[in-house]
C-alpha cells in the first residue's frame, strides 16, 4: 500500500511538473490541460492546492485580469489557511493585461 501512494503521489507530482513547464514556455492551453487531467484524477489530491494556485497562475498568464481575479478569489475561498495564498494574490497583482 505504501508502493501505492507513493506511486499516486508521483503521478501528481508528474502532471502539476507538466503544467509549471507549460506555463515555462507561456504555453496556458498546455498547462491548463495538465491541471484538468491532474483535476480528473486527483480531485481531493495532496497537492490540490497547488494545483489550485497553478490555475490563478494560467488566468493571470492569459491577460485576462477578470478570469486571475475569479481565480484567486475562488482559491482564497477553497483554501482560507493556505501558505501558497500570498504568492497567489502576488500573481494576480503582477499579472500583465491584454492590449
Amino acid at each position: 500500500m505504501i508502493f501505492t501512494t507513493r506511486s499516486a503521489f508521483q503521478d501528481e507530482l508528474a502532471l502539476l511538473d507538466r503544467a509549471v513547464a507549460a506555463l515555462g514556455h507561456d504555453d496556458v492551453a498546455g498547462a491548463s490541460t495538465a491541471l484538468d487531467q491532474h483535476a480528473r484524477r486527483f480531485p481531493r489530491g495532496r497537492l490540490s492546492p497547488e494545483r489550485e494556485a497553478l490555475r490563478v497562475r494560467c488566468a493571470a498568464a492569459s491577460g485576462d485580469p477578470a478570469a486571475a481575479e475569479a481565480a484567486r478569489r475562488r482559491f482564497h475561498q477553497r483554501y482560507p489557511h493556505s501558505v501558497l495564498g500570498a504568492a497567489v494574490d502576488r500573481t494576480v497583482a503582477g499579472a500583465p493585461t491584454r492590449e
